[in-house]
């Protein structure tokens, strides 16, 4: 209820937020995030309500899978829940979360799903959905960040983990195209340039490095997040080839490998702001 009622000057007063000083981007879209929130955790309470009473959270979905685990034979003495019981909690529990104006199919919106046109058929239908692509990149690091806790808490071991993908973010994604390994076309970079200089003459737009700049739908965005999710896999196995670790999970090439190299180059790179080397016009919802 608390988050349903949540202002905005609540939120902008709750991080310090100043303009100038301490700015946060996307603030009015993250403060629609969180209020949705609340509206997810109300529509389910099949997933969040507890078992004791009538109390609405987040965590209580930990019952749900943790009951799914007790009616399992266990494995090495641990329980075992497939992951995708942990994924359909996070993606149908948290449907309201996402804007209304992101992909939708039949009235339902698809959140962080996008239609790729470099894949689409000449000949495809009008209707065609064939050309999506389905990211679900916050879902995927909300559920990544879930596995580690209830492992070790709860004695959980996941089936089918290796079902979740790369997660393409701007660190990941940054990565490949400050070592060249993905360059934007001339003319996508000259577009994006142009959009980063009338951005910037908009009032309380922080200073940063010139980078290409596009909105979050742009075409180029999508493809770059596709192919980062596809490059993903390509560098986990040849980091498991040089280091001899054949177990070593996806999120372990991502968190202790990718995600920091990213951060450290673009500190090089771009010094004063750290930021990626293509920008993403964000609304708290996408990054």
């Amino acid at each position: 209820e608390g988050l349903c009622k949540l202002t905005l000057d609540s939120l902008r007063d709750g991080f310090q937020v100043d303009d100038q000083k301490n700015p946060l981007l996307g603030l009015e879209g993250r403060w629609e995030l969180l209020r949705r929130l609340g509206q997810s955790l109300k529509a389910h309470p099949e997933y969040f309500k507890s078992l004791d009473n009538d109390v609405l959270r987040p965590g209580n979905m930990v019952d749900v899978l943790f009951k799914e685990g007790a009616d399992r034979p266990r494995r090495n003495d641990k329980y075992v829940v497939c992951i995708e019981s942990l994924f359909k909690v996070v993606i149908y529990g948290f449907a309201e979360v996402w804007p209304s104006s992101r992909t939708s199919l039949e009235g339902v919106s698809l959140g962080d799903v996008w239609p790729c046109d470099t894949i689409l058929e000449p000949n495809a239908a009008p209707d065609s959905t064939e050309h999506y692509v389905v990211f679900h990149k916050l879902s995927q690091w909300m559920t990544y960040s879930i596995m580690e806790p209830l492992e070790t808490m709860l004695n959980i071991e996941w089936d089918n983990a290796t079902l979740l993908t790369g997660l393409p973010e701007y660190r990941n994604g940054g990565l490949l195209v400050d070592l060249g390994f993905m360059t934007l076309k001339p003319s996508e970079e000259e577009r994006g340039l142009a959009k980063y200089k009338s951005n910037a003459l908009k009032p309380g737009q922080p200073a940063v490095e010139v980078v290409p700049t596009f909105e979050a739908h742009d075409p180029v965005i999508i493809e770059w997040r596709a192919m980062t999710v596809a490059t993903l896999d390509l560098v986990a196995d040849e980091v498991r080839k040089q280091l001899n670790m054949p177990s070593l999970t996806l999120a372990q090439v991502l968190q202790g490998g990718t995600w920091n190299a990213g951060r450290e180059i673009a500190s090089v790179l771009r010094p004063n702001t750290r930021g990626p080397p293509i920008a993403i016009l964000s609304d708290g919802t996408l990054f």
